[in-house]
């Protein structure tokens, strides 16, 4: 099951980051009125992935980059770790992210 919630915010820009640069989340903004509203998704990442032209490499933190060529982007945790057990520690790092929202 996915969790979900709901948070009311006033008006202004959000900021919204997951404490684990690892997790990677989606968040979907909507809002009504009587004769109007609106829905969109925010928060996308996108990244060009594919082992066939994939270079294994350590990389930078959060570069978007599947550095380890296992089908997964900035999966590792800077920890000493093998976080996502292919053998190699801390060779794919997760990088702080944030989706900014203004209303």
């Amino acid at each position: 099951m996915t969790p979900r919630g709901s948070v009311p915010v006033s008006i202004g820009s959000h900021f919204l980051h997951h404490t684990n640069p690892a997790i990677k989340f989606g968040i979907a903004i909507y809002g009504w009125d009587r004769h109007d509203s609106y829905g969109y998704s925010g928060g996308l990442q996108l990244n060009v992935i594919g082992p066939e032209d994939c270079v294994p490499s350590y990389g930078s933190p959060g570069d978007g980059i599947d550095n380890d060529c296992d089908v997964n982007v900035d999966e590792e945790l800077y920890n000493s770790i093998d976080d996502d057990h292919d053998g190699v520690v801390d060779e794919d790092l997760a990088g702080f992210s944030s989706c900014s929202l203004t209303g």
